[in-house]
């Protein structure tokens, strides 16, 4: 089952904040190819009652599933039961088995009989399971889209129907190459996107497909053909087992791959970024092929290695030559590594000690922070988009495989003896254990006054529900008279007074806008002014600050690049090329110093766009420059 997230680390910190009570459910639909409980899943939260309610669906055994969990815990065993279900008035009453998992209880029903169709054109459904006294109540919005993607991951198979046996007659290059045709619409550069492997343990040829190494001539579509986010790529992995013409590959999402050698005891190697890892590093993840798929069987951290500026790649069948691109003249051989390379005092946090930080996100909330080097962090956090208060605690120990940590134990936070477990359990995307304080449950206030009050945090876990086998996996200073903690006080309004001063640094809440600029006087990671223009296909975001030494620099982010390392950045605007030397800076930037001719080219042309591989990946609008370049350059020497 899906769960809101809530992580800290240095460089990412990310949270999906659920409604409260008192707020209509929400009707925005979602997709993911892989979470801790479920493949090729879609789904929308409700109204929060001990958890968020949730509805969704998913491919299970070839086949699309309807489930529904109301958020509360319910004891007993796996049965069958009545459930009421009707779409925009119309009933769709069914059987559904019953699961209380212990940490989470859902219903799962058939799918047929038109109730996919309904929900992909309905308006809202609303659900009542007979251990409930009342219905609930979920929107419909983006349902079409995103159970289009289950049945696509489900071979095209419709609700209640198995897919068909595994045909591998006809698989070859030919076949992801088709898939790239069709996504570029045009020509594209596909050199090493298509490997040759050998994961499903047959004498057939499987293949990968690396949307990472593909990019589109058309504007619109551009790098990855539109399988690229921020930071990862989707790899499609046919296997040769399970795949039969007109079928989908497994998609996964990665920022690189590998085949492991002979003897290995996994089949296949993804790169993870640090949101994903122990520790906040990129690190590697194991999967296993077990005879439908490959599934995650361990995370691995990489200690004390940094994350690479470019993923390793396995071999990749011959290719046509790509277009040779535009001559650029040699990189520089180094370049100063900001806050000497270290991404934690970049973002003025200090390892075991409480901070506040302004995230990146534009979500815009306040923070605090506790992290130390070992991987343990703690937030507190609250924002315009956050209906109340969020706690989210991590730690090594809750990555799932790791220490036999898994979706059957339980994870408590405990504060001079006080114990309160935690709602959700993480996606594997992200890794940690959060709990979300947005809704007022019982137990909140209590729980506030200790923080204020500077008690430890001892972060518990109970193997398979039991609390008399608890273990203390990792234990978090208390927060008494910490300003980052007095700033979520500030800010929200809420909870218990703190016993230190309140010490608030300005970020979106306060701070404005000049055309296509985003105008913030500190980032979690640049402690000056930003103006920042952003992609907003993507997110990436094209920035405007002042370096270290006073330069006057321009900016991209997300960029994965180790700090220091050089990068070479071609933009146009203007109808004028500009080829600059950048270099790796902090929190997973790409920073240059700004040429004075492209500020103007910027202002004139009103977009900017940073080409690679010959193509433009991003456009950003510049409307507003002038003010803009004011705000974040003025300081500059």
């Amino acid at each position: 089952m899906i769960r809101s997230a809530a992580l800290a680390t240095a460089l990412v910190l990310a949270i999906v904040p659920g409604p409260s009570p008192a707020q209509a459910p929400t009707d925005a639909w979602s997709y993911a190819a892989q979470t801790e409980f479920q493949d090729n899943v879609a789904w929308v939260y409700g109204t929060v009652t001990g958890a968020q309610s949730e509805f969704g669906v998913d491919c299970s055994g070839g086949t699309a599933m309807v489930y529904f969990a109301d958020g509360l815990l319910h004891a007993g065993d796996t049965r069958q039961g009545r459930v009421a279900l009707s779409v925009d008035g119309r009933d769709f009453s069914r059987e559904g088995t019953f699961e209380p998992l212990g940490h989470v209880a859902w219903w799962r029903m058939d799918a047929g009989d038109g109730l996919l169709e309904a929900l992909r054109a309905g308006r809202s459904v609303s659900v009542r399971g007979d251990v409930n006294d009342r219905f609930f109540t979920f929107g419909l919005r983006g349902s079409s889209a995103a159970i289009g993607q289950v049945l696509a991951a489900c071979g095209g198979a419709g609700a209640g129907a198995p897919v068909a046996a595994a045909d591998a007659s006809g698989l070859g290059p030919a076949v992801p190459r088709a898939r790239i045709e069709e996504a570029c619409r045009g020509p594209f550069d596909a050199d090493g996107a298509i490997a040759e492997v050998r994961i499903d343990g047959d004498d057939a040829p499987d293949f990968v497909l690396d949307w990472s190494r593909v990019t589109c001539a058309n504007p619109a579509v551009g790098r990855g053909g539109g399988y690229c986010g921020m930071q990862m790529c989707t790899l499609d992995v046919y296997a040769s087992s399970t795949w039969r013409p007109g079928s989908f590959p497994q998609p996964i999402l990665a920022l690189g791959w590998a085949v492991p050698g002979p003897g290995a005891d996994h089949a296949f190697e993804t790169t993870v970024p640090g949101g994903a890892c122990p520790g906040g590093g990129p690190c590697t993840r194991h999967w296993n092929w077990t005879g439908g798929a490959l599934d995650a069987v361990r995370t691995v951290a990489a200690q004390g290695v940094a994350a690479p500026s470019a993923p390793p790649q396995p071999p990749a069948p011959a290719a046509a030559p790509a277009p040779a691109a535009p001559a650029e003249p040699a990189a520089p051989a180094a370049a100063p590594a900001p806050e000497d390379a270290d991404p934690l005092a970049s973002a003025g946090i200090v390892p075991g000690r409480w901070t506040s930080i302004v995230p990146e996100s534009a979500m815009g909330f306040a923070a605090a922070l506790y992290m130390d080097r070992d991987g343990v962090s703690m937030t507190l956090a609250c924002g315009p988009q956050l209906p109340g208060l969020a706690l989210g605690v991590t730690a090594p120990a809750l990555q799932v495989g790791v220490a036999g940590f898994g979706p059957g134990d339980d994870v408590h936070v405990r504060l001079d003896g006080e114990s309160f477990r935690t709602r959700f359990h993480e996606d594997l995307a992200s890794g940690g254990d959060p709990m979300h304080l947005a809704a007022r449950w019982d137990g909140q206030e209590l729980l506030l006054d200790l923080l204020a009050a500077g008690a430890p945090v001892d972060i518990v876990v109970h193997p398979g529900g039991r609390a008399d086998a608890a273990r203390v996996v990792a234990t978090i200073p208390g927060s008494a008279a910490d300003p980052g903690y007095a700033q979520v006080h500030h800010i929200c309004g809420t909870g218990p007074e703190p016993g230190g001063p309140v010490r608030p640094q300005p970020g979106m809440i306060n701070d404005g806008h000049a055309g296509d600029w985003g105008l913030r006087h500190r980032t979690e990671h640049f402690l000056v002014p930003v103006a920042r223009s952003v992609d907003r296909r993507n997110g990436m975001a094209f920035g405007l600050h002042c370096a270290d030494d006073g330069t006057p620099s321009g900016h991209l982010n997300p960029v994965l690049l180790e700090p220091g390392a050089p990068r070479r950045v071609t933009l146009e605007a203007g109808g004028r090329t500009f080829v600059l030397d950048g270099y790796g800076d902090r929190g997973g930037t790409v920073s240059f110093p700004l040429d004075p001719a492209l500020g103007a080219a910027m202002a004139a042309g009103g977009e900017v766009r940073w080409i690679v591989d010959g193509a433009p990946m991003n456009v950003f609008r510049t409307g507003g420059m002038e003010a803009a370049m004011r705000f974040a350059l003025s300081g500059c020497s």
